[in-house]
């Protein structure tokens, strides 16, 4: 023990501290003999441990780990949801499944062509053809043109630099592997120029500075721009940001959400749904307007976008990018064209449109049925309504309905149809049915796609016209893919039952992002068996892409082109008798005289 005076230490028994003389109170030493005692004693003696502070937070933060996930996972299966949010995140669900699966199909594709659109890039592009024709009776006319045809080919080459806005272009028919008629087009952001080999051997350019100069030489009042300014814009520059996008889904969204009420959304919870053999449990969802509420929210809806300065801002922007890009201005007749203009005349335009809408009725009002998975994704939808105009008694009824199936064989069927009626006039019908069935096999795809037109008028049912096409894909997931399709075109004529026509379509295309090239093919053939013991008519298109460092382009000025606004009148006769003797030998060497 220690004397509560001084601090000193203190031998059992002691009554007076040796140090500073203080007596020793007998209950602080027995309070400092209790308080040294419980070392002694055994463990059955002794308090209950007190818990750890560290291992109560880690308990606290597990607990509140699994609530949250929990209240995410409730809100993700809809547990928590109004009928209105269920409605409009099975809306979004869906469309977002789409998304990924158009990415998952052509991602590879947009991302080269987003490099394309922010790089220097050369592609080359051959178009041909092949006639198999064989006639009852030798036909000298339709042999030449075969024999033509089978040996003609057109090629296009492209150089372009969207970074400094430089291009260069050549378009070439060959007959033979020969270069038969040619032209050359380059454009900087000094120079346009032209350049027809088999009419002339030089280029005719001008600057872009001279522009007014060039035009006063054909009209003398011309009074538009003095100048062609080629204005650098990027892929980055158009595209919208991240933030554009926000903004936008955040405006959007809200307004739906305010604009379409609770009341007009009903939760009929489980249904069955039966297709094709295949049976589901599935939620059905029911929205519904009267007529009165419908046009509300037409009116509400054009109005929301005509007073949406941020998106008439938007596109107006890249508007006049592109037009800057491309000089556009020119075909505006000297008008000015900046955002601001663009942006009032969009805002007029729609504020025109908002106009017409609010005379739109909807005589039977607006329903949409839906059915969802456990995903939130849509099995089958149904929308009925009818539009018509104010103070007329004519509406046309309108009934889509699409579905998405995924059936037990592991095949997915899929299908929209369109209905189009007269109000009162049950036997006028236009339909449109388009169904697609696919099926998944290892690293392939098949899809069994039809197109479907019929009219209906008094009764009677015809299919004016049918689209039938049967496609498997190779090579999926992979920037190497081919895809084999087979066609037939019918018109369900009673005369006739033999389809109008048939033929093949084969693609191929290998993209490589990392060496940053991309090459597609397409082998169309027609079938013309009909007009010709088998007989074919066939064409091919090629397109190699690169990027690549710079574009290379011809030098202008010199003897290698001829500005035109310096020609005189001298010039430019001898430069026309020497095209008219140029054009005269050519029609000569394709025995037109």
């Amino acid at each position: 023990m220690v004397c509560k005076n001084c601090g000193a230490a203190l031998k059992q028994g002691t009554s007076v501290c040796p140090s500073c003389g203080t007596e020793v109170d007998e209950t602080a030493a027995a309070v400092a003999v209790e308080y040294e005692e419980p070392k002694h004693r055994t463990p059955s003696e002794t308090e209950p441990p007190k818990k750890s502070k560290k291992k109560m937070i880690i308990i606290a933060s597990s607990v509140a780990v699994l609530l949250i996930g929990f209240v995410a996972l409730a809100f993700g299966m809809g547990l928590f949801m109004s009928d209105k949010q269920r409605f409009l995140y099975a809306e979004y669900k869906t469309f977002e499944q789409l998304s990924d699966e158009f990415q998952d199909k052509y991602g590879e594709d947009l991302a080269f062509n987003e490099l394309t659109l922010s790089n220097p890039s050369r592609s080359e592009v051959t178009l041909s053809g092949m006639l198999n024709m064989e006639a009852a009776t030798y036909d000298p006319e339709l042999d030449m043109i075969q024999s033509i045809l089978n040996s003609s080919s057109i090629t296009m080459t492209q150089e372009m630099d969207p970074t400094v806005n430089q291009a260069f272009y050549e378009l070439g028919l060959n007959i033979q592997q020969a270069d038969a008629l040619t032209m050359e087009m380059a454009q900087s952001n000094e120079q346009i120029g032209l350049k027809i080999p088999f009419l002339y051997d030089e280029y005719f350019y001008i600057n872009l500075d001279q522009y007014g100069e060039f035009m006063r030489m054909f009209d003398p009042f011309y009074d538009g721009p003095e100048s062609l300014e080629a204005v650098q814009y990027s892929w980055e520059d158009l595209k919208l940001s991240e933030a554009e996008q926000e903004a936008l889904q955040s405006r959007y969204s809200t307004f739906f959400m305010d604009s379409l009420k609770d009341e007009y959304f009903v939760d009929n919870g489980k249904v069955d749904y039966e297709y094709s053999g295949t049976n589901l449990s599935l939620r059905e969802l029911v929205m519904e307007l009267s007529p009165e509420e419908a046009s509300a929210f037409t009116n509400e809806f054009f109005g929301f976008v005509a007073a949406d300065d941020e998106l008439h801002q938007l596109i107006a922007e890249r508007a006049v990018m592109v037009a800057d890009a491309q000089t556009l201005e020119l075909a505006l007749d000297g008008e000015e064209f900046n955002v601001q203009t663009f942006q009032a005349d969009i805002k007029e335009a729609l504020e025109e449109l908002q106009a017409e809408a609010e005379n739109l009725q909807y005589p039977n009002g607006f329903t949409s049925t839906i059915l969802v998975d456990n995903s939130n994704i849509i099995i089958s939808r149904q929308i009925n309504t009818a539009i018509s105009m104010e103070n007329t008694n004519e509406a046309g009824n309108l009934f889509v309905e699409t579905r998405n199936v995924q059936l037990d064989n592991n095949e997915v069927d899929r299908a929209t149809v369109v209905t189009l009626a007269p109000e009162g006039q049950q036997d006028a019908e236009l339909n449109v049915a388009y169904t697609n069935l696919i099926g998944a096999g290892d690293g392939s795809r098949t899809e069994d796609m039809t197109l479907n037109v019929s009219l209906s008028e008094y009764g009677t049912t015809s299919e004016p016209f049918s689209l039938s096409m049967q496609s498997e894909f190779f090579g999926l997931g992979t920037g190497d893919q081919q895809v084999e399709r087979s066609f037939a075109v019918m018109s369900n004529d009673i005369s006739s039952m033999e389809p109008l026509l048939t033929g093949t379509l084969n693609q191929e295309k290998d993209i490589n992002l990392k060496d940053e090239a991309a090459s597609y093919k397409y082998d169309f053939t027609i079938d013309l068996n009909e007009q010709f013991e088998n007989g074919s008519l066939s064409f091919v298109l090629e397109s190699d892409s690169t990027i690549i460092e710079s574009v290379s382009l011809p030098t202008l000025d010199g003897d290698a082109g001829i500005n035109v606004v310096e020609l005189t009148e001298f010039d430019m006769m001898q430069i026309a008798e020497d095209i008219e003797m140029r054009l005269g030998q050519l029609m000569f060497e394709l025995g037109l005289f």
